[in-house]
């Protein structure tokens, strides 16, 4: 679940201009601040981080 997770993630930064919150939302995260410790985990990178250099 975490690799399919990882992947929406990512295309949903590149693709969109969705919120953190909104795209925690989508993956089926309790609250942002656990997809955002969650794509740090997946990536090494914050969620803001990623959508900036893509």
């Amino acid at each position: 679940m975490d690799d399919v997770r990882k992947v929406l993630a990512l295309e949903y930064l590149k693709s969109t201009q969705a919120s953190v919150e909104e795209i925690s939302e989508l993956l089926g995260f309790t609250d942002a601040a656990n997809f955002r410790k969650s794509f740090r985990r997946w990536t090494g990178k914050r969620p803001s981080k990623c959508r900036l250099t893509q």
